[in-house]
């Protein structure tokens, strides 16, 4: 009668040992936390607090300064972003904020900022060929094998312009990161809304494209246009 209450306290074991993971963040605004344990995968539940008045653009978490990962949540001023991890001790080293500034380690801030200003850009750009494609003659079924050949056509290579606007938008940062990361977030950012068109085809029929553009469009302008909504 007893055999039915063990993996009930294996897994409070489990949950408890989590708050023993060490933790450490090189960002004075950003807390991390360990909610606890899957006791079936063994993946950590992890939160990120933002204490500041300015909104994280993108932060770097990981188990050390060497392996770290890029994590493009936007944290409102006092809100958290949850997440899910297989690592067993937690960094936060660096992270960039909507005002412009940074905290943490100047270089992996410097290439967040990079990423940001690529997907920014890029976003951009697909925007105003989506508009026009979507505004033009035809079926929706038409425009989206359009929009497809347009995007294919849609360079990933960043410009000099770019790369001014990087300065202008992150001046605490003033020297950029490295162009590779500017071009990996441009193409990116294309091949998702590519991928996104793909399988609006292979759905059944549902909303007007134009209907569907405006609500995705509103979506990702949150994420991307951040720094442009902060600053208006």
């Amino acid at each position: 009668m007893k055999w039915p209450l063990l993996p009930f306290l294996f897994c409070l074991l489990l949950v408890a040992s989590a708050a023993q993971i060490p933790t450490e963040s090189r960002t004075p605004s950003l807390e991390i936390t360990v909610r606890g344990q899957d006791p079936k995968t063994g993946h950590y539940h992890v939160s990120v607090r933002n204490t500041s008045s300015r909104a994280v653009l993108h932060f770097c978490v990981g188990p050390s300064a060497n392996g770290n990962s890029a994590w493009n949540n936007v944290i409102q001023p006092g809100g958290a972003a949850p997440f899910t991890t297989n690592e067993s001790k937690f960094l936060v080293s660096s992270a960039i904020f909507a005002d412009g500034s940074y905290e943490g380690d100047a270089e992996t801030a410097a290439q967040m900022a990079d990423n940001y200003i690529g997907g920014l850009v890029q976003f951009e750009r697909i925007q105003k060929r989506m508009d026009e494609i979507i505004a033009g003659p035809g079926s929706d079924e038409a425009k989206l094998e359009f929009a497809k050949e347009a995007l294919a056509q849609l360079s990933d290579q960043p410009d000099a312009e770019m790369t001014e606007r990087r300065v202008k938008d992150f001046p605490s940062l003033a020297t950029a990161g490295q162009v590779g990361y500017m071009e990996n977030a441009m193409n990116g950012r294309r091949k998702n809304m590519l991928a996104q068109i793909h399988l609006l085809q292979k759905s059944p029929p549902g909303m007007p494209l134009a209907q569907w553009w405006a609500e995705y469009k509103a979506r990702i302008s949150k994420e991307v246009l951040l720094l442009d909504y902060q600053r208006t």
